[in-house]
């Protein structure tokens, strides 16, 4: 676990990722605010810590498998409507495995704009 030196309400927690998982999810005050795939962890931690430079609140960065992605938006494939569970998983590969950042930004506001993440 990561923390930085500083008030309780200032600090990045997370954990190592393990072999099963595919993304790494970033929550501010425990909210999600974005994910990434998981070979991006170091990344998303740097960002994290760099983000609570000039705010005071607490982060997770938290790898996890996309079972557990979908656990966490609530996404379940008996209940919703397929064609946009397609679409959700579709931009979510995107996000994780795309090797262009402009579609890569594209995916994460298209998931924006059907409540997914929040901007």
């Amino acid at each position: 676990m990561t923390h930085l030196p500083a008030t309780p309400d200032k600090r990045v927690a997370t954990y190592p990722p393990r072999a099963s998982d595919q993304y790494v999810v970033t929550l501010v005050d425990g909210r999600p605010a974005t994910f990434d795939a998981v070979a991006r962890y170091d990344a998303a931690l740097a960002r994290a810590e760099y983000f609570l430079r000039d705010r005071h609140c607490r982060m997770m960065v938290l790898p996890m498998t996309e079972r557990e992605l979908d656990n966490l938006f609530g996404f379940d494939p008996a209940l919703g409507n397929p064609e946009r569970l397609l679409v959700i998983r579709t931009l979510t590969r995107i996000v994780r495995d795309g090797r262009d950042a402009k579609v890569r930004s594209d995916a994460c506001d298209l998931l924006v704009r059907l409540g997914v993440l929040r901007a």
